[in-house]
């Protein structure tokens, strides 16, 4: 009778407190005795404002199924809300344990990461972690560092809490093929600084796939070959890589992420190849995967990657448009590293359509720093960058920081060859020709490898590279055997943008030391995909050379 709901309101704010939490409780009572899953979220609001009358543990049962509920359907935001509620009841139960607070902990700590909500579900996990470490419960220990770390692609990334959590299990877990054992050192190898010593990393993911097939436990033995695919990733592995992935994918039982996980290393070896029919061919598994899922993260990162193949392309106005839906989808999610990815799209178009001076309002010192949190390929870009730029001192002081050991601590990793590269361009902006020489040295055995890093972006042919050190050094046979192969590397990767500067680079260097006549058809090639993309910095400069 009372359907109006401010009139309903007014009568229940009018009831004192005592008949309100007595109607709550009688109308959990009665919803539970008609039962139905429906009926849920109902049965926990009404436990919920009924707290007062005790039966904490009743109310903590209803919360935890209204949760349940509505993880199932993935309405996360909701189900982060039942376990609060539940938590709240919990607090007020004398007779709760450490073990059951940790594990409704977790499983709230869970949602929150799912419905996007990082920081908060770090701040929860972090409790977890805390409560496990005191009393030994490693198997929460390892489940809250897979929920903060659910991919090897952020291998790159420290992280402290996710550290100590899996190195406290590793302690305790003693040498036999025991699952904690497995799952520690998986994941170990897949976090820093571990993950940055790619011998460490295979040796940990190593013992941690020999004790998963000695225990005959399959879902070990998926943790385990996913590790494999971050401590497998350099330049020299790619058949190790691809053999790993093909395993995981074969096997009974993998999860949604492992499957993920399989097809994004498939897709960055086959880049390292510059085998792009092959790399497509894995992206639209990856997407029918993520989508079979019905997991939105793992969505938004297929689409990112997706987007990422049409900034390489050359499909810039689509990219930027895409970036647009990605940004705002990222915040309606809540990733809290949507913008970094798609501020990287952002500044490669950027870079691509404008050139250097695109960069001139860029806190590239700012990059740097932050560089070092993510990935060393990183951190050389922004060294290239800054060389580029004219900032000599600062781009100086961070080529030296990262050419310490004569390289040696850039790890050989998906990334090293795109480090390997940038680091190459700025030894030569800089004039450092001993250091060139060296980072020649190093990169010169993958002249017909591509170039990408731990987001699958891409510089296109290292020989592109190689030909500017070799020119720099006044190598001009070396010089102009790789210029030529980075022109063929490129179109055959449908690297547009990398072709077109290319070709600009080939044709100022054939002015300078072949002479006009022999410049000018490829100058005319660079001026021509400079129309195409829209990158008018290279068809001004080729222009001249073009005649």
């Amino acid at each position: 009778r009372f359907a109006h709901a401010l009139l309903r309101a007014i009568l229940y704010d009018d009831m004192p407190g005592s008949e309100r939490v007595a109607a709550h409780r009688c109308a959990a009572e009665l919803l539970s005795a008609l039962g139905g899953s429906a009926r849920h979220s109902e049965i926990a609001h009404h436990f919920y404002r009924s707290l007062p009358a005790g039966e904490y543990r009743r109310a903590i049962a209803a919360a935890r199924r209204a949760a349940d509920a509505a993880a199932r359907v993935q309405a996360f935001e909701d189900a982060v809300t039942y376990y609060e509620w539940a938590l709240e009841a919990q607090a007020l139960d004398p007779e709760t344990n450490a073990r059951e607070r940790a594990d409704l902990l977790f499983a709230c700590g869970s949602s929150e990461r799912l419905a996007g909500r990082y920081e908060r579900a770090r701040r929860t996990l972090a409790a977890v972690v805390e409560i496990a470490s005191q009393h030994g419960y490693g198997d929460l220990l390892l489940r809250s560092a897979r929920v903060l770390r659910p991919t090897h692609a952020v291998g790159a990334i420290p992280d402290r809490l996710v550290r100590s959590a899996l190195e406290e299990v590793l302690r305790t877990s003693g040498d036999r093929p025991d699952p904690q054992r497995i799952s520690a050192l998986s994941q170990l190898a897949c976090v820093p600084p571990y993950a940055h010593d790619m011998q460490r990393s295979d040796e940990l993911s190593a013992e941690a796939v020999d004790l998963a097939r000695k225990l005959g436990d399959g879902a070990a033995l998926c943790e385990a070959l996913s590790a494999r695919l971050h401590s497998l990733s350099g330049p020299d592995r790619v058949d190790e890589r691809l053999d790993v992935a093909r395993e995981l994918l074969e096997h009974d039982g993998r999860s949604p992420w492992l499957k993920a996980e399989a097809h994004s290393a498939r897709i960055g070896a086959f880049l390292y190849r510059g085998d792009l029919s092959a790399a497509d061919a894995a992206l639209r598994e990856l997407e029918l995967a993520v989508h079979e899922a019905r997991f939105p993260e793992a969505i938004w990162f297929h689409d990112r990657i997706r987007n990422q193949r049409r900034v390489l392309d050359g499909e810039f106005e689509v990219a930027r448009a895409a970036c647009k839906e990605l940004g705002a989808r990222a915040k309606r999610m809540g990733l809290s590293y949507g913008a970094l990815f798609t501020d990287a799209q952002r500044n490669s178009i950027a870079l691509a359509e404008r050139g250097i001076e695109a960069a001139r309002d860029w806190n590239v010192q700012a990059l740097f720093a932050l560089g070092d949190v993510l990935q060393p390929s990183f951190r050389a870009g922004f060294v290239a960058l800054c060389a580029e730029l004219g900032h000599e001192r600062d781009a100086r002081r961070m080529f030296e920081t990262m050419s310490a050991r004569d390289f040696a601590d850039v790890p050989r990793d998906i990334g090293y060859l795109n480090a390997l590269a940038h680091l190459a361009r700025a030894a030569v902006l800089l004039a450092d020709f001993q250091r060139a020489e060296r980072l020649y040295e190093r990169l010169a055995p993958y002249a017909l490898f591509n170039t990408p890093n731990s987001l699958l972006f891409y510089e296109g042919s290292a020989s592109h590279a190689l030909a500017g050190v070799a020119a720099a050094l006044g190598w001009d046979e070396r010089a102009e055997a790789h210029f030529e192969t980075a022109l063929h590397q490129n179109e055959r990767f449908g690297a547009r943008p990398q072709l077109a500067r290319s070709a600009l680079e080939y044709a100022q260097w054939l002015a300078r030391r072949r002479g006009a006549g022999r410049a000018r058809p490829v100058a005319a090639r660079a001026a021509r995909l400079a129309s195409e993309l829209g990158m008018d910095w290279v068809g001004a400069a080729a222009a001249p050379l073009a005649g």
